[in-house]
């Protein structure tokens, strides 16, 4: 059960760090997280590359699109 709501909650993050223009510490918060580090090192631990990078690789492929 547990691993069943971590992995909802680590799509519901990539869904929001990429279509949602909230600062991450505030899309952190959001999830339950005391902060924005912990958040951070979940999400890596994941998706193999931090928030900062999900986010700056969907805006690229989403510039690249509208080229």
């Amino acid at each position: 059960v547990q691993r069943y709501a971590r992995e909802v909650r680590m799509r519901l993050a990539g869904h929001l760090i990429i279509h949602d223009k909230n600062l991450i510490y505030t899309v952190a918060l959001r999830l339950g997280y005391a902060s924005q580090a912990v958040f951070s090192r979940a999400l890596k631990r994941i998706n193999a590359y931090p928030p900062s990078v999900m986010r700056q690789r969907s805006a690229r492929s989403i510039n690249k699109v509208n080229v």
